[in-house]
């Protein structure tokens, strides 16, 4: 059974990892991926290096960004501002995760 452990929250967004099994949980517009730690830093790469590809989007609000995930035939189609906010996500639970380790660090 997971024990989850919240590293970003924001209306229905959220990204959530689990203490024990170490994957994560992406809530995001009308999707949940669950994914492992490889998957998570491979996506949060991805959604890093799409942004700065595609920085002359005409558009902001078009669904234009077709991002894939670890599952075979499911992929993300994304506005820019969409991108950009799943990249603040994922870069936020980033920050978090490693803020969290450190403090465990010193309450041992």
């Amino acid at each position: 059974m997971c024990q989850f452990q919240n590293l970003y929250y924001s209306g229905n967004e959220f990204v959530m990892r689990c203490k024990q099994c170490g994957n994560y949980q992406i809530g995001f517009t009308t999707i949940i991926l669950c994914v492992s730690r490889f998957d998570f830093y491979a996506m949060k790469q991805m959604v890093y290096n799409r942004l700065e590809e595609e920085e002359d989007c005409m558009d902001d609000l078009v669904k234009s960004m077709v991002l894939p995930t670890p599952y075979l035939g499911i992929n993300l189609l994304l506005s820019k501002h969409e991108l950009e906010k799943l990249s603040y996500m994922l870069e936020q639970s980033d920050i978090e995760e490693k803020t969290q380790s450190l403090i465990s660090m010193f309450n041992q």
